[in-house]
């Protein structure tokens, strides 16, 4: 019995066939929320715990607050995956005696940051040993083997120090002397021309907005070994998920959060002494910036924290976990046009698209698709790992299959899809003859070259499209996702105007019919008072972005 489809990806043209597959258990949104809540509830108990166990062994009285900055992120993701192994175990050996091969501990992987556990977990070798330690805890049928230890770190990124450094480090200075800063922005997830817009909005702020990375400077730490005795010091053996996740997630917390603790705070709190009494400002460094984190952490009383939307989902989804995360330690977040309460506030997104009239020169139809991590890394009420076979293999198949025009169609993968291994771009490529590839660096540069922009999948991209005005059509599984109340009168009316399909088909013979007069159905009155409503509260940007910005950061 293999335990989920990403199994039987052993190479693309070794496909292995002839084994029985566990059913994938999350290929319905309902059943992802009640995961969602669950995880939600063991998630604030985890904390608590955890808060007086680190406390103990740092020798500190620190509050939940705290290690909430610290720590949330990465123990959100961790009790995710561990809650999705758990339950294929537990659902498998309540119906019969099971069996399986566990790793051997001297061969277990401690990542030092976020970052590799992010990268770490991708891997197949990672995943082996959470699956390895839930056989040990819930006391399986189980042979220990060694096994190679294959991980590359998919994350990495090729830095050329020396020349690029000093620059960048020359930057942040530059900042810092010549400013009187208010406001520090910290990640401002600008796409293109960051350097130039991180200038502009310096000098629109009349130097009260500086930039920074807190990773810029010199500091190195070597990696303590882990400290197993500690670590094995709250495992529990059980088959109550409840009763051992705390001990599990102590045995496996990244190694800057424990051994490597102080020696991170002490730094932190030396070389960013003069950054009391600032608002501090980021798009998604809260989840991966230690020296951010800890510096966060460490100040929170005498700072405002603020954060911003970034990517599909915020404001959309029934339960979006990263927005519950973010709200839960943030004064303000920031949002791309709807708000729910005071500490959500909408923020233009920076004008990067300029705008298109329907672009009827162009004949290209510009599909944009995408893939999912081979295992589950966080619940989302949108395509998870399995679930990608049918709604970004099968679904972009069947529409491309039934578009009359395919020869006009340029299909843009994923960038890090060769990382991932689902191999969507090979299946797709044999099954459609003569498709297309869209290489253009720039997404936006092949946005405004194309006459209707298509996706399968709710993402920036498609955001970005509608705020453009280019002819739009995106097509999902309804199965996979689940929106809150007050969006689903926007899914209803992008379905009423045939933007939003649930069927590829569907969408297929919508482009059909539309492609030749293109601008008739787009350009109609009441389409576009709606992508204008649906851009006003979900894709909100402006031509002077920049003094929205300064306005809204600086308080």
């Amino acid at each position: 019995m293999l335990a989920g489809d990403w199994c039987k990806l052993y190479t693309y043209n070794k496909i292995i066939k002839n084994y029985n597959t566990f059913q994938y258990q999350w290929n319905n949104a309902s059943r992802v929320y009640k995961a969602q809540k669950y995880c939600n509830e063991i998630f604030e108990k985890t904390l608590i715990s955890l808060t007086t166990v680190l406390n103990h062994y740092l020798n500190q009285d620190k509050d939940q607050a705290y290690y909430r900055i610290l720590i949330g992120n990465w123990l959100i993701h961790f009790i995710h995956q561990c809650y999705d192994k758990y339950t294929t175990f537990y659902k498998l050996s309540s119906k019969s005696e099971i069996f399986t091969y566990v790793l051997n501990e001297k061969n277990y992987t401690y990542p030092s940051d976020f970052l590799e556990y992010s990268s770490l977990s991708e891997t197949d070798f990672y995943h082996l040993q959470f699956y390895s330690q839930l056989a040990r805890i819930m006391k399986l049928n189980f042979k220990e083997k060694d096994f190679e230890r294959k991980i590359k770190n998919l994350n990495k990124i090729n830095f050329k120090r020396g020349i690029k450094k000093t620059i960048i480090k020359s930057k942040f200075n530059f900042y810092k002397i010549f400013s009187r800063p208010k406001a520090v922005i910290v990640g401002p997830y600008f796409k293109e021309n960051k350097f130039l817009l991180e200038f502009l909005v310096w000098l629109k702020s009349k130097r009260k907005i500086i930039f920074d990375d807190f990773n810029h400077s010199n500091f190195k730490i070597k990696s303590h070994e882990p400290d197993q005795a500690f670590r094995n010091s709250q495992l529990v053996f059980s088959r109550k998920f409840e009763e051992f996740i705390v001990g599990l997630c102590l045995k496996n917390i990244p190694i800057c959060y424990l051994e490597n603790h102080k020696k991170i705070l002490k730094d932190v709190n030396k070389s960013y002494k003069n950054y009391n009494n600032l608002t501090f400002f980021t798009y998604n460094d809260l989840y991966h910036n230690t020296r951010y984190q800890f510096f966060l952490a460490s100040n929170k009383k005498n700072i405002k924290i603020k954060s911003a939307q970034h990517g599909c989902g915020y404001g959309m989804d029934r339960l979006h976990a990263g927005e519950e995360y973010e709200r839960s330690i943030v004064d303000t977040f920031y949002t791309f046009g709807w708000s729910d309460s005071d500490q959500t506030v909408p923020l233009p997104m920076p004008n990067l698209i300029k705008k298109v009239d329907n672009n009827l020169k162009s004949e290209k139809i510009l599909f944009v698709t995408t893939t999912r991590q081979r295992y589950l890394n966080r619940f989302n009420l949108s395509p998870n790992s399995s679930t990608m076979i049918k709604d970004h293999i099968d679904y972009p198949i069947l529409f491309l299959k039934h578009l009359n025009k395919i020869n006009k169609v340029y299909i843009r993968h994923h960038l890090i899809h060769d990382l991932r291994k689902w191999y969507n771009k090979e299946i797709i490529s044999e099954s459609i003859n003569g498709i297309n590839l869209d290489q253009n660096p720039s997404f936006y540069k092949s946005l405004s070259s194309s006459r209707i922009f298509v996706s399968d999948h709710f993402g920036t991209t498609f955001l970005e499209s509608m705020q453009s005005n280019t002819p739009s059509v995106i097509f999902i599984n309804k199965k996979t996702y689940l929106f809150r109340k007050d969006f689903s009168p926007y899914i209803e009316k992008l379905i009423e105007n045939k933007i939003l399909f649930y069927s590829p088909i569907e969408a297929s013979k919508h482009i059909n019919f539309v492609y030749s007069n293109v601008e008739k159905w787009w350009n109609s009155t009441e389409l576009q008072k709606i992508r204008q409503e649906f851009v006003n509260k979900h894709a909100l940007t402006h031509i002077r972005w920049i003094k929205k910005w300064c306005e809204k950061i600086i308080d």
